[in-house]
């Protein structure tokens, strides 16, 4: 495993690991978080998991490993982790503890280790509170999560770091450089997965409309740092793709949000992200077309990667190449380029590292 890319458990971010080329496949496992989701409906829990094990089905192997979360529910009435396991169970999913979770989710995960649809392998899930001092910590992950801990055959530690910025940038490398030091003497362990994101849920606050920008991508900074510093440890590199760890669906009318949805594109570089921002696509005359000048920006751009480097380059080139070939007829939507602006951010990532 060289890269996991965390993503929230939603159609196009399944349909994205779907579109990636086998050996980059072969390369990473990827983390699916279910999101937070309001007012259901008839919709049960249960049924958005089923609708999702169908995109998992379609899209991933059937030996590809994946982590599976709910840290995004646990103040919903609607988290249940027994029935996530119970959902997936026939799949090669990696479940997930940590000392925020509570009782229910822990007896859940030990049930499933002892299950014969379990492949052993379990994976802590760390926040940045809990890396402040592993001194603190310690007895409480040996009096509440050893045991089940000790049920599993493989553990991958994992530090969610989140939301990184200049700021906490030297802060964070210090506590996980810490952390792992003094956590890897108590555990027997595989990998240790470092996680960060520099994107904040609302984009605007990042990137005015109509406007080009880039940013710095701190997560490779961060995770190289922390790697060097504590040699001979497999540290494994981590990040939440283009999609703010944050991310939650919108509880505000769709009508409302059409009214001032712009089309919002990323693409990675090696320390950068390339940002691209239009105008509300109610209100622009070019709409949804909008896309199209944006897909032409960063095709004539040099660190353009070529057409042929992913599906979701091939993507951005069909759209911004003139003419336009006589197949494309739109420029795509906002679920369209997460999945492709994904799909090729997952490439390059495991292609770098």
């Amino acid at each position: 495993m060289k890269y996991v890319p965390f993503l929230k458990l939603k159609q196009n971010e399944i349909r994205a690991i779907g579109d990636l080329d086998t050996p980059v496949s072969r390369d990473i496992i990827p983390f699916f978080d279910i999101i937070q989701v309001e007012n259901l409906g008839e919709k049960s829990l249960e049924d958005n998991l089923i609708l999702r094990k169908k995109d998992i089905i379609s899209n991933l192997d059937s030996k590809q490993l994946f982590y599976i979360d709910n840290y995004d529910q646990q103040d919903s009435i609607n988290c249940d982790y027994d029935v996530v396991l119970e959902t997936y169970k026939d799949l090669n999913l990696i479940p997930v503890i940590g000392l925020d979770r509570d009782d229910a989710h822990i007896n859940s995960v030990c049930s499933y280790l002892l299950s014969k649809e379990s492949n052993g392998k379990l994976a802590i899930r760390f926040t940045v509170n809990d890396i402040q001092s592993f001194t603190i910590i310690q007895d409480e992950i040996n009096d509440y999560l050893l045991p089940c801990i000790n049920l599993s055959d493989e553990l991958d530690i994992i530090l969610d770091l989140r939301v990184i910025n200049n700021n906490n940038l030297v802060y964070l490398k210090t506590r996980c450089i810490k952390f792992i030091n003094d956590i890897v003497k108590q555990l027997n362990y595989n990998k240790i997965i470092i996680a960060s994101s520099v994107f904040i849920p609302i984009m605007g606050a990042i990137i005015k409309t109509n406007q080009i920008i880039t940013i710095d991508r701190l997560e490779n900074k961060l995770w190289r740092k922390i790697k060097r510093a504590v040699e001979n440890k497999d540290i494994v590199f981590g990040d939440y793709t283009n999609i703010s760890p944050d991310y939650a669906e919108p509880t505000i009318s769709m009508k409302i949000i059409q009214n001032v949805m712009t089309p919002k594109v990323s693409y990675t570089e090696k320390d950068t992200y390339f940002l691209l921002r239009g105008n509300a696509f109610k209100t622009n005359k070019y709409g949804y077309g909008q896309y199209f000048f944006i897909a032409q920006h960063i095709i004539k751009k040099p660190f353009f990667r070529g057409e042929t480097y992913s599906s979701g380059d091939k993507y951005i080139y069909d759209r911004g190449i003139v003419p336009l070939p006589k197949s494309i007829k739109k420029g795509g939507n906002p679920s369209s380029w997460i999945r492709n602006t994904i799909c090729t951010h997952i490439t390059f990532i495991r292609n770098l590292i």
